[in-house]
């Protein structure tokens, strides 16, 4: 039986259509990704583009991606997905409406609502970038991040104009102007920032702010260079230009020591030099006392200075009316027989007891 030319010419078409395709189901490119499942599969350009259309799925060992739409351009190593994009691997799922992924330099950009899903945070934001190689993901365009914590409940979310997501040990940066805030179990606010660089760690469950940095503790509003809070011991560290505030109490030092526990602020320390003014007269708030030490502590209960020790060359000024040339001489010896100006000499230390409604 002899074939004849047209039969011959239609096998030939078919083999021209079939052995891309099983090229492309047999071997990878760049030894990346292989082609899974695809409802529609068009070849175009003798093979140096295809299109892949219906629950389209491409893996690479791990790496998995899922797609509505793909167009996978052999020759560059260029796919790009559309719909219902999914980009998942072990400890990673990023979903997005469009993805463009460089296969040679395993890269990409995902666009429009993306998610980024770990087993320790969810981030989302407007665009985001992947850089599979560096174990790095980084979401720009209003992106903002959470923690949730499954021992306490407790809450955190970051915000940033950039945020970095480290895959290999779950860090966490934001650059720009960031702001966050943590919360405990009930929803109530434990410690709120600004700065110009944030870092979250989950897996030690701590917080480090960098430049300019603003925060709420508690009861304080304070400012300083760099802050390291960590939730496993409640401690927190201030470094730099520390000033702290509470309502009328203002104080200042190159270092600031503290704890938080139970979610509630319990002492602050300055180990190296303090200056500030609290109130000492109940009835006159606004009357400050200016104090200096190398060292003081203060105790803190119900949100309110309770004990505060100052130690080391302590010296105390009281204002009781406050003129303008008692604030340029300070040179008032006894206010009355309750407070009174000390400067301590053969003294060590001073020990001052501070209620709601000051000092005695």
């Amino acid at each position: 039986m002899t074939m004849t030319s047209d039969k011959k010419r239609q096998i030939l078409a078919i083999l021209t259509l079939i052995v891309p395709i099983c090229l492309l189901l047999s071997t990878s490119l760049y030894a990346a990704f292989q082609l899974r499942h695809a409802d529609r599969l068009e070849v175009i350009d003798k093979g140096k583009l295809l299109y892949l259309e219906g629950d389209v799925t491409l893996q690479s060992g791990d790496r998995k991606i899922t797609s509505q739409r793909s167009l996978w351009n052999k020759r560059s190593g260029i796919l790009e997905f559309v719909g219902n994009v999914c980009l998942k691997e072990p400890d990673l799922v990023l979903s997005a409406e469009k993805l463009i992924y460089n296969e040679q330099t395993e890269e990409g950009e995902a666009y429009d609502n993306i998610t980024v899903k770990t087993p320790t945070v969810y981030g989302m934001g407007g665009k985001g970038i992947y850089l599979g190689k560096d174990s790095l993901v980084y979401i720009i365009e209003d992106p903002s991040l959470f923690y949730y914590d499954t021992v306490t409940n407790e809450v955190t979310e970051l915000c940033g104009d950039t945020i970095f997501i480290f895959l290999s040990d779950s860090t966490v940066r934001a650059g720009g102007n960031t702001r966050g805030q943590r919360n405990d179990a009930e929803g109530n606010l434990v410690l709120s920032w600004f700065s110009r660089q944030s870092y979250f760690f989950p897996n030690g469950d701590s917080v480090r702010l960098e430049d300019s940095v603003f925060l709420d503790i508690d009861t304080l509003f304070a400012t300083t260079d760099t802050f390291h809070y960590s939730e496993t011991n409640g401690e927190f560290v201030m470094m730099g230009d520390c000033r702290i505030w509470q309502r009328y109490t203002s104080l200042r030092g190159k270092e600031v020591r503290g704890k938080i526990w139970e979610d509630t602020l319990r002492s602050v320390a300055f180990p190296s030099g303090i200056s500030g003014e609290f109130p000492v007269d109940s009835l006159y708030p606004s009357r400050l006392s200016e104090f200096r030490a190398r060292w003081a502590r203060f105790s803190f209960q119900k949100g309110r200075v309770d004990r505060a020790i100052f130690r080391d060359d302590v010296s105390l000024y009281y204002l009781p009316e406050p003129t303008e040339e008692s604030l340029r001489e300070k040179n008032l010896v006894f206010a009355d027989s309750s407070y009174a100006f000390f400067t301590v000499g053969e003294m060590d230390s001073i020990y001052l007891w501070v209620n709601v409604d000051g000092a005695y």
